[in-house]
């Protein structure tokens, strides 16, 4: 992104923040489809909606700015760009906000809810939105003060922060529950990792770290990487909680249904005698490890996760 200049930048911005949109809803209709199949209320289906609202809202003012940036440039009133700006700031500190909230609460949820686990990354979310609000005030001052770019690092490290902490307990909670599964076959233990790092969150730490390491440098493809960032802030709750729900739906079908292949024999016991028929049940070869990584997980979350989601 070092080549890019700041209008081609933009550009680039706008059509991955379109992909990431598209792929955003998807997955929230999933999610809001899997809630009403589970016949029960959820907790976080007004924190995940509220983020999909917002996430619309922030796509809608992008598109709008581009509109009037590349058809109305010379007419483009200043003060409507500034406007649009703000809105669009303040949506981003409020879903980075609401993001962490959610996977706290997983967090505090997996670990027992043992509120001592997630008192820090708490703090810290306050601190990282209340500095990000600052900032976003701060955009409307016509000279940019010395301290700007100082407090808009710090902002977004202490953000990054608490997305490293809870990635790190949800892994650590997660190879726990993998700890007691028997090893398996390469392929077995691929999706075992492609769970627990979907499960984790590490989309959001990887998205953000790359952010702030492009904020830190100045590099011009911040304007690309920040419209995506916020729909990748909705997104990965989101997804980690449709992975979640499928996964023990998926459980409990495998714990009814127990993989078996059923083969019927027909032995003749003799020339006047009758022929019985003998049923053998042979449980088939477990094609995924995951069963078990399942099964454990949710034996260990089964009473705190009952009215959780």
């Amino acid at each position: 992104m070092t080549n890019l200049s700041n209008s081609e930048a933009g550009f680039l911005g706008v059509v991955l923040e379109s992909i990431f949109y598209g792929g955003y809803a998807i997955i929230f209709a999933l999610y809001l489809n899997i809630s009403r199949s589970k016949g029960s209320g959820s907790r976080l289906v007004y924190p995940l909606s509220a983020m999909f609202i917002l996430c619309t809202c922030f796509i809608c003012l992008d598109f709008t700015q581009a509109f009037l940036i590349i058809f109305r440039g010379t007419d483009f009133n200043h003060r409507v760009a500034n406007d649009m700006n703000l809105a669009t700031s303040t949506i981003y500190s409020i879903v980075d906000a609401t993001s962490q909230g959610v996977l706290i609460y997983r967090c505090w949820i997996m670990w027992g809810k043992n509120l001592f686990i997630v008192i820090l990354p708490s703090l810290l979310t306050l601190v990282s939105f209340v500095t990000s609000i600052i900032l976003v005030g701060t955009e409307q001052i016509v000279d940019t003060p010395v301290w700007f770019f100082p407090m808009g690092t710090a902002s977004f490290s202490i953000s990054l922060s608490v997305n490293t902490i809870v990635t790190a307990l949800l892994i650590w909670k997660l190879v726990q529950a993998h700890g007691e599964v028997p090893a398996g076959k390469g392929k077995h233990n691929l999706r075992l990792l492609i769970s627990m790092l979907i499960e984790s969150g590490m989309l959001t730490f990887v998205s953000q770290l790359t952010w702030v390491v492009l904020f830190q440098i100045q590099n011009n493809g911040l304007s690309a990487w920040g419209s995506p960032l916020t729909m990748i802030y909705g997104i990965t709750p989101t997804v980690v909680l449709v992975r979640v729900s499928m996964g023990r739906s998926n459980n409990q079908m495998n714990t009814t249904a127990v993989h078996s292949s059923m083969h019927f024999t027909r032995t003749r016991m003799g020339d006047n005698s009758d022929i019985s028929t003998t049923v053998q049940i042979t449980t088939g070869e477990q094609d995924d490890l995951e069963t078990g990584y399942r099964a454990r997980l949710d034996k260990s979350t089964e009473n705190l996760e009952k009215n959780s989601y």
